[in-house]
């Protein structure tokens, strides 16, 4: 109930959003998380091997956005069991 009477407000207030801006918004976020993730990756390295420190904050951050993105797979039924490299289905065949 509570959901319906949200989406209702929203709706209101920002209008109907169709399906062309959906999946910009969903491909905005998704470069706004590899960009996250490889900055992650790269103050890990630069922490690790320049200043011989641990990053551990930063190293929270990117095994929480890999929880996160898991979660998000399973509760969707995401399931890819192609092997891929850089989103391109690889030829398993011999």
């Amino acid at each position: 109930m509570e959901q319906k009477k949200l989406s209702k407000a929203m709706t209101d207030k920002y209008g109907i959003v169709d399906e062309r801006e959906q999946v910009v918004q969903t491909k905005g976020l998704a470069a706004c998380g590899v960009l996250a993730i490889f900055y992650s990756i790269g103050i890990i390295i630069y922490k690790g091997f320049v200043k011989d420190t641990f990053a551990f904050p930063e190293f929270v951050l990117l095994m929480a956005m890999c929880l996160v993105l898991t979660i998000v797979q399973r509760q969707n039924h995401v399931y890819v069991f192609e092997p891929t490299t850089f989103g391109r289905k690889l030829n398993t065949e011999p």
